[in-house]
């Protein structure tokens, strides 16, 4: 009898310092959930994504402005995007996106305002022409969503950065059976295409006198997006540099 008296206890106590040690594990869990928790509120996702590119001829290098505030007070050059690539840029409503013209020291063109969402990106583009016959610079900005690329395919996209009074309607092909986009007149754009990988020439066919160019042996990688900006004037001088041309930039 003593010995089962004795016993009682001890088993009790043994399942008392159980109850402990769980109790201590699952405020430890829950702790660290917490902190979890607390740890994923802080990484949200606050910002948009933004690339610069300068098409606008008769310039010697633009600013890339949000808001009035220059982009890292770097001057991107023409037919160039800004370095880098792809800026952060704080999401909200009605974010001013303008090119400063770092010759005069003013705008370029009037601002244009787009709602940026967290974790989207989007291109703006500088087009026109400063001074000269077809003075009409102006912004374009594009939203930069690409669909997942097949295996072995690339995505590619046209913008026609010509000035407005050069009258330029072009219509892009990749060799002589690939079209890439049907006409684009001066600040239109395409939707992405799927094209398969490789290396192909872009030719452009303009309605415009002395305004048709190419693009030739240029590779697209798989897996990747592409946008083929057209941007020049025809009425530009010989050697000027602001000619009619393509030039490719990647997107991601």
């Amino acid at each position: 009898m003593n010995k089962l008296l004795s016993f009682v206890p001890l088993k009790l106590h043994i399942i008392i310092m159980n109850l402990k040690t769980l109790l201590l594990a699952a405020s430890v869990i829950g702790v660290l959930g917490f902190q979890s928790c607390m740890k994923s509120n802080n990484n949200t996702v606050t910002t948009g994504n933004i690339m610069f590119f300068n098409g606008c001829a008769g310039n010697s290098g633009l600013y890339a402005s949000v808001n009035s505030v220059a982009i890292n007070n770097v001057s991107i050059p023409y037919n160039s995007i800004l370095p880098g690539g792809y800026t952060s840029v704080g999401a909200g409503t009605a974010v001013d996106i303008a090119f400063i013209n770092t010759g005069i020291n003013e705008q370029l063109a009037p601002g244009v305002a787009i709602n940026v969402l967290a974790g989207a990106s989007y291109s703006a583009f500088a087009g026109g022409e400063i001074g000269g016959t077809s003075s009409v610079p102006y912004v374009v900005i594009t939203t930069d969503t690409v669909p997942t690329s097949a295996y072995g395919t690339s995505y590619i996209r046209c913008i026609n950065l010509s000035p407005i009074s050069d009258s330029t309607t072009i219509n892009v092909s990749a060799g002589s059976s690939i079209a890439l986009s049907g006409p684009l007149a001066a600040k239109g754009y395409s939707s992405f295409t799927s094209i398969a990988a490789g290396t192909y020439s872009f030719y452009s066919n303009s309605i415009a006198a002395g305004s048709s160019v190419t693009l030739p042996n240029t590779t697209l990688t798989a897996g990747k997006s592409y946008t083929l900006v057209y941007s020049g004037t025809r009425f530009a001088t010989s050697g000027s540099g602001y000619l009619p041309a393509f030039t490719l930039i990647q997107n991601d």
